[in-house]
């Protein structure tokens, strides 16, 4: 009895998974098409620049934005302001229409913390912040 369950198993994912793996594609290939491809800086006067890693950590939660390498790819410009100081820090994020140069958008500051949920980086929180509270609800909104 153990036997033929195992061979049903083996036969349902020889027949299934193309069809499966073709389902698949077509999402990715549909979330590819409506994510909005953005830039990402800090600005000068920011006395943290994070690694590129923290930058592509954070966008990996929101398939809505697309993080690119060359500015003449993006749609959006966002440059975040980062202060840190006594294990909090404060982001604050301006974005930018990649055509014009025209703020689109600007968000308040945004307070992280240091804390075991995101490695001790109270940067790291604040970003996270700044997208949770302030980016993604702004542009659902259509704000830009």
């Amino acid at each position: 009895m153990r036997l033929k369950e195992i061979i049903i198993r083996i036969l349902f994912l020889f027949v299934f998974f193309p069809y499966l793996e073709a389902q698949n594609m077509k999402i990715e290939e549909t979330l590819q098409k409506s994510q909005r491809n953005i830039f990402v800086l800090t600005s000068s006067d920011s006395k943290v620049k994070p690694d590129d890693d923290v930058w592509v950590s954070e966008l990996n939660k929101y398939p809505e934005f697309s993080k690119v390498k060359e500015i003449d790819k993006a749609e959006y410009i966002f440059e975040f302001f980062i202060k840190r100081a006594l294990g909090e820090s404060r982001v604050k994020v301006k974005v930018f229409n990649q055509i014009n140069g025209e703020i689109l958008w600007e968000s308040k500051k945004y307070r992280g913390t240091t804390n075991a949920f995101n490695g001790m980086s109270p940067t790291k929180h604040g970003i996270r912040k700044c997208f949770e509270k302030g980016i993604l609800p702004a542009f659902k909104k259509g704000e830009f």
